[in-house]
């Protein structure tokens, strides 16, 4: 793999994990103080209904009206009177009237102060306010759904995505434009190099910059020149190292030549010295005779 597609890919997927932690805090961050918010909301309202029942307890009255514009919020689901034992006094619906709430809550039928519950899976939440009436110890009951703080993290989830998306596109623009710019020096240098090993030392390479690729490419066309140097170096001395071979060649071929003549001559001496020798001998026979 190329060095710019593995800077590339490298910066791009840790910006891309940056942005999935950043999606999920931003989610998270959003989703819970929409929670927080309606959690304190309906807890507040709560509250203010659980003392207009003991105010009109001792007023022998119930706030209908209250009652009323809490039945008609957005995210209502029911309210309930519920006696000390569980059952059901008032409700929103009266076929729920004369249950008991434990029957829909076991898991509240042990409770004796403030409760809140949270179901997310079936989108709802649930406060339960103790209520003095006389010497009894009633409860209210307020269900709310949670059914926006689903619409709020689909809302935001869809805008970090579409945002993400539009940052990786743009990050990986960028990404393309930068690297390449910061890694083009890098190819020259990789062209120089093919062009000095295919005998090109006039190749020189124009990088302007005080980073350490500009030093790179100073050391580069000086080593260029200093090639280019020691060539000429060479070509000289190949030169003069062939005259002086030719020189000595032909020295040695004119004393293969003497050497030849002088073996001829030695040669023919000594041939001449054998007859002369052998005429000598012819010349003692006949004395002899």
């Amino acid at each position: 793999m190329r060095l710019f597609w593995k800077i590339f890919f490298f910066v791009f997927i840790s910006f891309i994990l940056v942005i999935i932690v950043n999606s999920y805090v931003t989610l998270t961050r959003e989703v819970s103080a929409e929670e927080n918010h309606i959690i304190e909301e309906n807890m507040i309202i709560s509250r203010f209904i659980s003392k207009e029942l003991e105010v009109g307890y001792l007023e022998s009255r119930w706030p209908f009206e209250s009652l009323k514009q809490l039945s008609e919020r957005e995210d209502f689901l029911f309210w309930w009177v519920v006696k000390d034992k569980g059952d059901i006094h008032l409700a929103d619906d009266s076929s729920f009237i004369g249950t008991s709430a434990y029957e829909y809550f076991p898991e509240v039928s042990n409770v004796k102060e403030e409760y809140l519950s949270l179901d997310y899976k079936q989108e709802y939440g649930l406060f339960v306010m103790p209520i003095k009436m006389g010497r009894e110890r009633w409860s209210f009951w307020l269900g709310f759904s949670l059914e926006k703080i689903s619409e709020i993290t689909r809302a935001v989830l869809f805008s970090v995505l579409w945002f993400s998306a539009l940052a990786v596109a743009a990050l990986g623009f960028l990404l393309y434009l930068i690297i390449g710019y910061f890694t083009r020096p890098i190819h020259k240098l990789v062209d120089g190099t093919k062009a000095v090993a295919g005998g090109n030392l006039d190749y020189r390479l124009k990088v302007k910059s005080g980073d350490e690729l500009g030093q790179l490419s100073d050391s580069f066309n000086y080593m260029t020149k200093d090639l280019k140097k020691s060539r000429k170096e060479l070509e000289k001395y190949s030169k003069g190292l062939e005259k002086e071979v030719k020189k000595r060649t032909k020295e040695l071929e004119s004393k293969n030549l003497e050497l030849e003549k002088f073996n001829k001559i030695a040669v023919g001496r000594e041939i001449r010295m054998v007859e002369l020798k052998k005429r000598i001998k012819e010349l003692e026979s006949q004395i002899k005779k």
